[in-house]
Formats: structure tokens, sequence, C-alpha cells
């Protein structure tokens, strides 16, 4: 092995041999099926949505050594993170550092707690109260949990989530919440949604606008893969699949029109991306069926990473649900523009 300077400015250990695998997690999942070149650019021989010239890397994350950072980021346990985990009770031995990654694991486990009995239980994470951004970019490396099958039911009720919340006691969604990345039932559809109310001319309403957009991934559960946004927090939020553009939520008007690929830097090679979206361009007239503008609170927003189990969305967990599931984190990257 040998030193190499990593895109976001200090040494990483890149193994350069060819055909070297990664080794398996001591708690139990395997990177057997992924090569070198993925060895490679996950240790930083590839291009990062974050780390253009005009931006300026302000947090990273990379998830070294054996044990969670507790300055930046915070466990989400038991069962009050409902909105996290959905039908899954938070467990500490669910989340852990290893081989430069982090890992959230959903599995099978009765748990009595609360007055209730949970079937499953699961891994979240939070940088909320300790690390937060009102504007720039973020960027987040993940091999998302699910069976890359073809046999549909082995990933039923498995929900992986990227997404943002503003700090601060806003009632949801008048902050506003950004949906980075989710995905149900391993199914390749990568959703990216942006949520807000009436706020501010109604405080506390719980009226739910949102716009979203979706790209198909057909190896996002066996291969890394670059999740990211860029917002300004005022006028603009846009989100990225591999440099990507999925689609785009506006305040003000455009500053992206409808190319789908306006900020592709080339991402995983041999991906194919088809832009699902009704529409990747929402101005300020677009709005949802409501017809109300999207609003941008210019709040600080904290980053959350977790795999919900259920919840209503995906379909239900079932017999043939392959569990454990392993939802593998790379890093978290916030970079933001240069001052000119």
């Amino acid at each position: 092995m040998a030193p190499r300077v990593s895109m976001f400015g200090w040494s990483r250990i890149v193994l350069v041999a060819i055909g070297v695998l990664l080794p398996d997690l001591s708690n139990g999942f395997s990177f057997s099926n992924l090569k070198e070149k993925e060895v490679g650019r996950r240790r930083g021989e590839f291009s990062s949505f974050c780390a253009s010239p005009e931006y300026r890397v302000v947090f990273v994350e990379e998830f070294e050594g054996t044990k969670l950072n507790s300055s930046t980021w915070s466990k989400s346990l038991g069962s009050a993170y409902v909105s996290q985990l959905r039908d899954a009770y938070g467990t500490e031995d669910n989340v852990w550092v290893e081989n430069g990654t982090l890992v959230l694991r959903s599995k099978r486990e009765v748990i009595h707690a609360d007055g209730k009995t949970f079937n499953f239980t699961s891994g979240a994470i939070s940088s909320k109260s300790k690390r937060s951004w009102d504007h720039g970019r973020v960027c987040i490396r993940a091999v998302l949990p699910g069976q890359n099958s073809t046999d549909v039911g082995l990933s039923d009720g498995i929900w992986p989530a990227h997404w943002m919340m503003p700090e601060g006691d806003y009632c949801w969604p008048d902050g506003g919440e950004i949906d980075i990345m989710e995905m149900i039932n391993a199914d390749g559809e990568v959703r990216s949604t942006y949520h807000w109310s009436d706020y501010p001319e109604k405080n506390c309403s719980n009226d739910d606008h949102s716009l979203g957009g979706m790209l198909k991934c057909d190896n996002c559960t066996s291969s890394f893969h670059e999740y990211a946004i860029e917002w300004d927090g005022e006028s603009y939020l846009a989100f990225f699949l591999d440099g990507h553009l999925i689609h785009n939520v506006t305040g003000l008007g455009s500053i992206y029109g409808n190319n789908t690929e306006a900020y592709d830097y080339g991402g995983l090679g041999g991906m194919s991306y088809s832009n699902a979206s009704a529409s990747s361009n929402h101005s300020l007239n677009g709005g949802d069926n409501d017809k109300k503008a999207p609003f941008f609170s210019g709040a600080p927003f904290h980053v959350i990473l977790n795999t919900a189990v259920g919840g209503g969305w995906p379909r239900p967990v079932t017999k043939k649900t392959v569990m454990p599931a392993y939802h593998i984190i790379d890093y978290v990257v916030v970079s933001q523009k240069q001052k000119q």
C-alpha cells in the first residue's frame, strides 16, 4: 500500500494492486463483490461533485478509525425516531465504523420497549445540534442496502435515506425537509424530494407541499455511488446522482434549465442514467398540486443517515426479505462556493 493525497486534501491509504478485495467486515457484511477499481474510487481516485475548483471543502467525514466521531454524530436509539427508523427500534450495535466506512445494519430482532413490541432493529445517525450548514453542496457516497436481484421481494420493507432537517424549533415541514436520496424495496429508483409548508403565512399548519424527481440506478445496492445536493438556502435546490442532475426546485427561477446532464462529471463508468421525473425543473409558479411556491427558510440543516424498515411506503417486510441488510457509507462531504 502507498500513501496518496485524496481529493479532499490529505493523505489516504490506497490499495493499488490489481485484484485486491476489500476485507469482510467482522459484523457480517462482505465486500467481496467490490473489486479493486471500486477500492480506488472509494479511496480518492475519482472526482466528487463536492470537489470542483469553485468550491471550498468545509467539512469531511471519512469514517476512519474504529469509533463514530461523537463530536459530529449522534446515534438514533430507541423508538423516539419513528421518522428515521419507522417500524424498527434503534440499537447501539447496529451502527459501527469499520474499514473506513460507516455501517448501518437492519435485522430481525424482537425488542419489547415503550409499551410496544418491535420485530426489527436498525441503525441511524444524525448531526443535529452538532454540525449544520445553510448552503453549499453536500455529497454522500454509499452502497445502499438490499439485494441487487430480479427476484422481487428479497428487499421488501427496506428504506435507506440520506436527508437533512433544519435546526431550530420548526414544526414539520415549516423549515423544509431535504431528502437527498431515498430508495424503497431496492427497486433501483433513486428518489430526491424537497418538502415545505404554508409557512410563514401559516405556522404549524402541517400542510406538506413537495416536489420530487427520480433517476434509475441498476447497481446502487452493489456499488458505491455519490448522492448530492446543491442549494443556496434562499432560492434554489438541486439534486444529483454521480454528478447527474436529477431535478431542481427553485423559488426565484431556475439557474439550471432542463438539462439533466448539466453537471455530469463522469460518475462511475458503465452506468446508464434514465430520468424518470415528470419534470426536472420546478420554478416559482411550478409548485405542487396546490401551486404553492417552494419556500426556503435559510435555516442551517443537519444531516441524517439511516435505514428505515417498513413504515407504509415500502412494501411490508415478509419472510422472503433478506436480513440483515447493510447500508455502507464511505464519506460525507460539504463544500461551499469560494467568495469572489
